[in-house]
């Protein structure tokens, strides 16, 4: 048993110790940029969440949490799934995944040559994906594509039938003020809950349902033209810190087809800059999370370039910046604004990104990954740069 609070790298040893004492044969290799364990069968086991649990448990907890690894991890010790769809729709349940870990990981294994994940992904708004689990009586269990094929189900009728479980389970909401619910039902599905519009939609709210859920144990819901509730959703934002299982910043509007889409107040509302404020910070952590798996598996084939925050000092507006270096194949992020950059005249110019997709956009070319990027080989003529500032000084006159 690990007593007191072990570092991360004493945490995954006890771990690999643990499975090899339940017999695990198999050959572990501790990542810690990762903090995880990978196998020499190519399964593997994330530690972040399991770490952050640990920590706040006393001791006989955390005994029942490494029981329950080594039931869960070791084969031969797995509780298998059902054969048929009856015994098993009691059980299948929803799952959120930030989009920002499932990127990672499918970066992380295409760098590798590893085949990509099988996992069954529905997006929820841009920054989140639902997906279907099983749950046993000591963990959650993802389920693949095979799992679902083996049932004879599809990605949308498991989730269908996840949901309808969901909705029978105990809901448990609770009111901040007069008009901001959160989710306290402490089962492990609280941000799932953003998956039953029909209960969210039972609330009495001000306009559209906006929701927000940081992490896998909270789930806000205000009204879009509820100025009160919007602001106290900010407030918790601010001070509540994540489980371990981040999931996104970015609130979502339930639409009139029951879909959730990213949402910001409209322009003049006053809590616009401090929502614009909130999702410029989070995107730019995504993309600085990811550069580097990123930049791995591009290799030297481009450069990965950085997104920058930077506030004026006397609105206190943010605004996201990357650099277009000449004589770089970059991949650029989708900023605000992009530094046009010569290695012999310094900074040319900060030019915002849809002015350059306007007037150079045959030289912008975009890159299936997640956040957006864009391809960038040569790098302007003084011509099209002399084109792009003529552009900005008929549109600032105007």
């Amino acid at each position: 048993m690990m007593l007191g609070n072990p570092t991360p790298d004493k945490f995954a040893e006890a771990i690999m110790e643990a499975l090899k004492v339940a017999g695990d044969t198999r050959t572990p290799t501790y990542d810690p940029d990762g903090f995880r364990i990978d196998f020499s069968d190519g399964t593997r086991i994330g530690l972040t969440n399991i770490y952050s649990q640990f920590e706040d448990l006393d001791s006989d907890g955390r005994t029942t949490l490494l029981e329950n690894i080594v039931k869960v991890a070791v084969p031969g010790k797995r509780q298998e799934l059902p054969a048929t769809l009856e015994e098993a729709r009691p059980s299948i349940v929803p799952k959120l995944w930030s989009r920002g870990m499932m990127e990672r990981l499918s970066l992380e294994r295409r760098a590798k040559g590893e085949t990509e994940l099988d996992s069954p992904l529905i997006p929820v708004g841009d920054h989140l994906y639902a997906s279907i689990a099983y749950d046993l009586p000591h963990a959650i269990r993802s389920l693949n594509m095979e799992d679902l094929e083996a049932w004879n189900l599809t990605i949308y009728e498991a989730l269908e039938i996840a949901r309808e479980n969901l909705g029978s389970a105990t809901h448990a909401f609770a009111k901040a003020g007069d008009s901001l619910y959160l989710s306290l039902a402490g089962d492990d599905y609280d941000a799932c809950r953003l998956l039953l519009p029909h209960v969210l939609r039972d609330f009495d709210v001000k306009g559209d349902p906006i929701a927000l859920v940081p992490d896998r144990r909270k789930l806000l819901v205000t009204g879009s033209e509820d100025e009160e509730g919007l602001e106290l959703m900010l407030e918790l934002l601010d001070i509540e810190e994540e489980d371990g299982w981040p999931l996104s910043d970015v609130p979502l509007r339930l639409a009139d087809d029951d879909v959730w889409e990213d949402w910001l107040p409209p322009e003049g509302h006053p809590l616009r800059e401090r929502f614009s404020r909130k999702r410029k910070e989070f995107v730019a952590s995504l993309y600085g999370e990811l550069r580097e798996p990123l930049q791995e598996l591009w290799g030297e084939q481009a450069y990965v370039a950085s997104v920058m925050l930077i506030e004026d000092k006397e609105t206190g507006e943010r605004r996201t910046v990357s650099t277009w270096g000449k004589g770089l194949r970059t991949l650029l992020p989708e900023t605000d604004e992009i530094a046009l950059v010569t290695h012999d005249e310094g900074v040319v110019l900060d030019v915002p990104f849809a002015t350059l997709r306007e007037h150079l956009g045959e030289m912008i070319k975009p890159v299936d990954v997640y956040p957006r990027r864009y391809e960038v080989s040569a790098f302007p003529s003084q011509a099209q740069i002399d084109q792009v500032l003529a552009a900005l000084s008929y549109h600032r006159s105007e």
